[in-house]
């Protein structure tokens, strides 16, 4: 039995909910990460692809514990970007403050998720919870096929 509708339309659905997560919880500063999410389905197999910073969205980010590969500068720069309060910066200040802000994350961390003012997205146990719901209601309509729909379900990240 085909169950790549039933797998695209639960994945859309928790796509936009995420999105909704984000705004409720203004853990948004230009939407990117929210309009990154896109879903592939493929034989009874389906994906929810985004940006891999939804994580740190999620959970925070901790000290680098390596050298760090250049990434997080020039995503902190395009962030400011979005900023309305960095508008007016002329770009070499802008470049600064990226490099302080990625130095302070790389050195500290990042309070997402560890402190209450900076609750993180909280998006794990609902989805866990989501698919359960999902996997019970496909069980429902066709008990027979149910387990091949555990077993081919999969949200990456």
């Amino acid at each position: 039995m085909d169950y790549s509708q039933n797998i695209e339309k639960f994945l859309t659905g928790l796509a936009t909910w995420i999105r909704k997560e984000q705004e409720k919880k203004g853990i948004t500063a230009s939407g990117e990460s929210g309009k990154s999410l896109r879903v592939d389905v493929r034989e009874n197999r389906g994906e929810l692809l985004g940006r891999g910073y939804i994580e740190f969205q999620e959970y925070g980010r901790g000290p680098t514990t390596k050298a760090g590969n250049g990434s997080l500068r020039s995503i902190i720069r395009r962030w400011l970007d979005q900023k309305a309060w960095s508008r007016g910066l002329d770009p070499k200040k802008k470049d600064s403050l990226a490099f302080l802000i990625t130095r302070k994350i790389h050195k500290f961390g990042t309070e997402r998720g560890r402190n209450p003012k900076y609750p993180g997205l909280g998006l794990s146990a609902e989805i866990v919870k989501k698919q359960k719901e999902f996997v019970a209601e496909i069980r429902g309509e066709n008990a027979r096929y149910w387990s091949q729909v555990i077993r081919t379900l999969k949200v990456a990240k």
